[in-house]
């Protein structure tokens, strides 16, 4: 497991990355929420126009994601994220990541409806 724990109290403990010290955030027992460290668009995956979250923590015991980012927070459920999320292929030298992308991140626990790509035909009227 690329990740550890710290108890910060009772309820509550915080999650760092092994590959390098990081904190990633922290988990409320209470709520079972984790909440992540601030994020902004210069953590965004570009490819995938997604945010990550490391792969390891999806073993731990919680039930939403709420993720500061710029200037609003996102919130999520762990099962959306495992479920419409993707891992992703460039880890190497970091820990893998779970990447869910920016428009997925809600509480809504339906997958997104159709595909823009296939609606070549569109009534306008």
């Amino acid at each position: 497991m690329q990740i550890y724990q710290k108890p910060i109290s009772s309820n509550r403990i915080a999650i760092y990355s092994r590959v390098n010290d990081f904190k990633l955030g922290e988990i409320d027992y209470s709520t079972q929420t984790f909440y992540s460290h601030k994020r902004s668009y210069k953590n965004v995956f570009r490819l995938f126009n997604g945010l990550g979250i490391a792969a390891d923590l999806f073993q731990l015991d919680f039930k939403y994601i709420e993720i500061p980012f710029c200037g609003e927070t996102l919130k999520c459920t762990k099962k959306r994220w495992l479920k419409l999320g993707i891992l992703s292929p460039f880890h190497e030298g970091t820990d893998e990541q779970i990447i869910l992308k920016i428009k997925d991140i809600r509480m809504d626990e339906s997958e997104p409806k159709g595909n823009p790509q296939m609606n070549l035909f569109i009534s306008i009227s």
